[in-house]
């Protein structure tokens, strides 16, 4: 997969939170991919690794492990 077909896949796993009303998800890819969609390399990856959930926090944003409720698994399912 490269940096064009990743925003695809996760422009779709955001449309299908939204029409499932799920509240906003911020996610902080890392790996290959996080390298890739800044453009600093130029490769294919097999995957888009999620490190961690980024929360506001008293007016700062937090890494939070990441806990995924059923219906955020269940999109990412079926995107994949």
């Amino acid at each position: 997969m490269n940096g064009k077909e990743a925003e695809e896949y996760l422009e779709a796993l955001g449309a299908i939170l939204q029409s499932e009303s799920e509240e906003p998800l911020d996610i902080m890819v890392c790996g290959g991919m996080a390298l890739i969609l800044q453009g600093l390399i130029d490769r294919r990856t097999r995957d888009i690794d999620g490190m961690a959930l980024v929360v506001m926090e008293d007016g700062d944003y937090v890494l939070k492990k990441p806990l995924l409720k059923k219906p955020v698994k269940e999109a990412i399912q079926r995107v994949a």
